[in-house]
């Protein structure tokens, strides 16, 4: 088993020399994210995956490079947290935060995901690619970011259930998002082949914004 101390001090050297690509896998532990790890200004990419860990985000986070972020199992100490790390990702083109637990994927921007949308597009104006648990569309921005309206491409909407409260989700999506290329749903286990082929009609009889979006429901 490797310790804390010594993946402190293997990131450590590696932020020094300036690494562009950092991938962090911790199994389950008490792991605190160390501090230098966000002093890295020469990243593109950034992979997280804290099992039972908490992302604690100091504040001025200097990300101009970044722009491929994947987080899994990883949750956000509070808003502030996600706000510091997003707002420092101007040029952030590829998101997708995860966690897998009880074969559901669910996402943890925070401890009640109140703003966590509307903090994400308000912090990433140059965001491309998209993947969320449909919890995460709960609290919809009245106001529609920039990035959904001309730069969102690729949006994976995860853990979709057959309500209309979600479809009607989906369609704000469809409505707004202006370069959306394809958007892919991936449904919970219960849905039916025919309940999919109705949200499918329902989804491709909608206003889109885009004229060359592909709508996929698995």
């Amino acid at each position: 088993m490797v310790h804390g101390p010594r993946v402190y001090s293997w990131i450590s050297t590696a932020v020094r020399r300036g690494v562009k690509h950092l991938d962090i896998s911790i199994s389950p532990d008490q792991f605190t994210s160390p501090g230098i790890m966000f002093t890295c200004r020469s990243l593109t990419t950034l992979e997280l995956d804290f099992t039972c860990s908490v992302l604690d985000v100091p504040r001025g986070v200097p990300f101009p490079n970044l722009k491929t972020l994947h987080l899994k199992s990883v949750e956000f100490l509070s808003d502030d947290t996600t706000k510091c790390l997003l707002s420092s990702c101007n040029n952030l083109e590829d998101l997708s935060s995860c966690e897998y637990a009880d074969l559901l994927i669910k996402v943890k921007w925070s401890s009640s995901m109140d703003k966590g949308l509307e903090i994400l597009l308000s912090s990433s104006p140059e965001l491309e690619k998209l993947a969320c648990h449909q919890e995460v569309l709960s609290k919809l921005p009245e106001k529609v970011a920039y990035c959904l309206l001309s730069k969102l491409k690729v949006m994976e909407i995860l853990g979709f259930r057959n309500d209309k409260d979600v479809i009607e989700k989906a369609k704000y999506i469809l409505k707004n998002v202006g370069a959306l290329q394809k958007l892919t749903i991936r449904t919970l286990s219960n849905i039916s082949k025919a309940k999919k082929l109705k949200m499918s009609e329902v989804l491709l009889g909608s206003p889109r914004e885009s004229k060359h979006c592909c709508i996929l429901i698995v």
